[in-house]
């Protein structure tokens, strides 16, 4: 059988350890890629002679791959060589991983947190679960010394700090309602809890994790305009058959505003100055993507940015005490002016 895999030109490499920093990953990709693309199989020596390798390396890398890609060592033709090949009923669905990349993807298990007790959960558990088997699985190397236990500690000294989850599980089907809308792009019917007695037809275009709960950009059929919903701040979703595509202008990005949280693009810009004694943390933390920082000869610090989420990025402003003044716009200055008026009058004897 003849098999052809194209290597950059150059000096040819002598059978054997391969040098070079990631090179051993480059061949387990190789040797990943030649397997799914022969799906009869290949012998030990065409695998060895194709990735420039002793066959001893060849076997070494089928060992330290063949759980990952689901691979058997099978006779298909009786009589004839045995050959190493992905099992039928996986080619296509095996992904490889290493266990350093098992252990940063288990890290993020907590992220999932707010859809806790729904099937798109217990789904997502699942996926992490045969993570977790594969940071715990000896690594197969062989030699004198010998190997240490895997660390299956690692992925609970990783975390993402987060906002608790808010959502009662008593929603955990309406939650599963929402990712199936927006999976197979369907609309859903919904209440607002303002007003639940009004039906409203929704379009959901993406979904943002944030704070504890999730947020939906989406078009809002009543309304005729795209608009953000909040999963709490909804009530009674079910899911319809009426279908839609999203529109190729859509981006998420563009409805994102970093730690000012999730809201329309934004073309009003905030303005606020800060005091010198505050001027590094401001420097130190960029609240906004779009957001430009000007310093004054005697310290003081400027930060304009689109307003995004107006209640975080009151908060923000309102943490920095009388640190903070908001120059621009002119109503986000009195809005702020007046919660300072009124917080000062608590304190008054």
């Amino acid at each position: 059988m003849a098999v052809a895999l194209r290597l950059p030109k150059g000096r040819a490499t002598k059978p054997g350890r391969p040098r070079g920093k990631f090179t051993q990953f480059r061949r387990l990709d190789a040797l990943r890629s030649l397997l799914e693309g022969n799906p009869i199989g290949l012998t030990l020596a065409e695998l060895a002679a194709t990735l420039r390798v002793s066959q001893r390396s060849a076997r070494r890398y089928v060992t330290e791959m063949q759980d990952a890609l689901q691979l058997e060592w099978v006779e298909p033709v009786p009589g004839g060589a045995r050959v190493w090949r992905v099992k039928p009923g996986e080619r296509g669905r095996a992904v490889v991983l290493r266990r350093g990349q098992a252990q940063a993807l288990l890290a993020t298990r907590r992220l999932f947190d707010p859809v806790r007790g729904s099937a798109f959960f217990d789904e997502v558990d699942l996926a992490f679960a045969e993570l977790q088997k594969l940071a715990q699985r000896p690594s197969g190397r062989t030699g004198k010394s010998p190997e240490p236990l895997p660390d299956t500690t690692l992925p609970d000294r990783i975390a993402f700090l987060a906002t608790p989850a808010r959502i009662p599980s008593a929603r955990s089907e309406e939650i599963d309602v929402t990712l199936q809308a927006l999976s197979t792009g369907r609309a859903v019917t919904l209440a607002r809890r303002t007003a639940p007695e009004e039906k409203l037809v929704f379009f959901p275009y993406g979904l943002v994790f944030h704070q504890g709960t999730f947020v939906l950009v989406g078009w809002l059929e009543e309304a005729r305009r795209l608009t953000i919903l909040r999963f709490e701040d909804t009530s009674d979703l079910e899911l319809t058959e009426k279908a839609f595509r999203v529109p190729d202008t859509f981006t998420l990005a563009d409805y994102l505003h970093g730690d000012l949280g999730v809201a329309l693009p934004e073309k009003t810009k905030m303005l606020v100055e800060f005091d010198p004694r505050v001027a590094d943390v401001v420097r130190a933390k960029k609240v906004h993507p779009a957001q430009r920082i000007a310093q004054a000869p005697d310290g003081r610090v400027r930060v304009s940015a689109p307003m995004g989420d107006r209640a975080l990025a009151r908060a923000w402003v309102l943490g920095f005490g009388d640190a903070a003044k908001v120059l621009e716009p002119d109503d986000f200055a009195s809005e702020i002016r007046e919660t300072l008026v009124r917080a000062a009058a608590r304190y008054e004897t």
